[in-house]
């Protein structure tokens, strides 16, 4: 399906025929599920003044859907997945039906129609809804009528207590049936880090079927896996891998130090290249799609501002292990998804991250050491997630770089951290010899997501963001 992006819940139809797969409506429901106001649009038709427009639509719990209604139009739409209550209007806001609908499976009500003025609303009873539109153009805004009695979306407070006193006037339903989409399973190698953890619990917050890893069992919750000594099939039921849906393995697990890799290179090779690669055989033989996180250090850092079709020039071993992996899927697995990463940093002050770090240095009064010249990209680890999650949702395959389209000199990035916080801070620059690295870093570390960018529409949160929701965490006492 070939499409463009008219805003992040809207993709025109690019081509006269148009034909939609499941996979397709997989790849609307991430991005639904992606989106600030949890929603998604197709619009078959090629424009706003065509005369008669087409849509597929997809909506969740989240979607709040004000009461309108359409003047001099028709509308219609059935259920392709999911279930929905469509409530019915007065004048006065005084609920006069409730039709309750689902797909045709469901034995709901699966097709709908309405000629007149009368006001309606959706209240979406499964983890998904989607719906084929159909109503008369051109679109002109004002006939589009939205309820008084009805608040605007920007009020989230009256919002919810609107949708609460509706869902406590219609009929109540003696269950909540869900969605008949086939949506994902996800093994999360290496739950129990920084990515791999908000990983973990962003796909479960998605409503996906999620487990995770560590390499040491006692972790709560996750299943011990150690890839210096186990087999995926050792430690992982291949019950779950038995299933009609996708199963997508993300190994966020690594040796990442770059001086431990430099002292023990043949230790951090097993871990990092060939248990890892045999764990991504494994899985792949079992019928998952592995998900490979790999880094910038597969670049030298001279230049910046690396594409995924720049040429590897590693300088330190843990740089030359990554792009080992990188290579051997290029060669032999060009339908894996690789997602290459910059700096990964948090919001919470209660885990160990760049800010974290730093923060701690200036409340035992040290001064913030910052690398020369080393210029980058700081992500959130949330996006990082969120992007993971949306990129096998809608089956990427092949190297991905991820990242955010800002970059720092990492001492400018430290300057505004703590402007942010409102602290002063003694900020000092040092190479990397007085740093006393044993293997090198590269400087110009920066890497262009615009091809990830173009493929999902992912926007990424701005680090002024990212830093004031880290203030917004800590305590008035910290603060002092």
């Amino acid at each position: 399906m070939n499409t463009y992006e008219q805003n992040p819940e809207v993709l025109i139809a690019a081509e006269p025929l148009v034909t939609v797969t499941s996979v397709d409506v997989d790849q609307l429901c991430a991005r639904a599920l992606h989106n600030v106001r949890r929603r998604m649009r197709l619009c078959a038709h090629p424009a706003i003044d065509s005369k008669v427009h087409e849509m597929l639509i997809v909506h969740t719990p989240e979607t709040y859907v004000r009461p309108h209604k359409h003047i001099g139009k028709s509308e219609s739409f059935h259920i392709v997945a999911g279930t929905a209550d469509v409530i019915l209007f007065d004048e006065n806001g005084a609920i006069q039906q409730v039709v309750p609908m689902g797909d045709y499976a469901s034995g709901r009500i699966f097709y709908y129609r309405v000629s007149g003025p009368l006001y309606h609303s959706l209240v979406i009873t499964s983890d998904v809804l989607v719906f084929h539109e159909v109503t008369n153009g051109p679109f002109v805004r004002t006939e589009s009528v939205f309820a008084p009695w009805a608040p605007d979306e920007s009020d989230p407070v009256a919002v919810k207590a609107f949708l609460e006193d509706i869902k406590r006037k219609i009929i109540k339903r003696p269950f909540c049936q869900k969605s008949r989409i086939k949506l994902a399973k996800f093994l999360i190698i290496g739950a129990s880090g920084f990515i791999g953890r908000h990983t973990l619990a962003q796909a479960r917050a998605l409503g996906y079927e999620a487990i995770g890893t560590a390499s040491q069992s006692w972790s709560e919750g996750l299943i011990g896996l150690d890839l210096i000594r186990d087999r995926l099939t050792e430690k992982v039921p291949t019950s779950f891998f038995k299933t009609e849906e996708p199963v997508f393995v993300i190994i966020s697990a690594a040796n990442s130090k770059i001086d431990a890799c430099y002292r023990e290179p043949e230790v951090t090779r097993t871990i990092n290249v060939t248990n890892t690669l045999r764990l991504m055989e494994d899985a792949a033989a079992l019928g998952a799609h592995p998900v490979f996180l790999t880094s910038n250090v597969v670049f030298d850092g001279r230049v910046g501002y690396y594409t995924e079709t720049d040429p590897h020039s590693p300088i330190s071993e843990y740089g030359r292990q990554k792009a080992e992996i990188e290579a051997y899927c290029r060669s032999h697995h060009p339908d894996w998804f690789l997602v290459r990463l910059d700096k990964i940093v948090g919001d919470d002050p209660a885990e160990n991250h760049l800010f974290t770090e730093w923060y701690r240095w200036s409340q035992a009064g040290q001064p913030i050491v910052c690398m020369t010249n080393h210029i980058f990209s700081p992500t959130h680890v949330g996006d990082i997630a969120k992007a993971l999650i949306l990129g096998c949702m809608q089956r990427l395959t092949g190297l991905y770089n991820v990242a955010n389209n800002e970059y720092f000199a990492r001492d400018e990035l430290a300057r505004q951290f703590f402007n942010i916080l409102g602290r002063e801070a003694r900020i000092v620059c040092r190479n990397q010899a007085e740093l006393g690295f044993l293997d090198l870093r590269p400087e110009k570390s920066y890497i262009d997501a615009s091809k990830f960018i173009g493929a999902t529409g992912m926007h990424f949160t701005p680090m002024r963001q990212v830093m004031k929701q880290f203030r917004a965490k800590l305590s008035a006492d910290e603060l002092q």
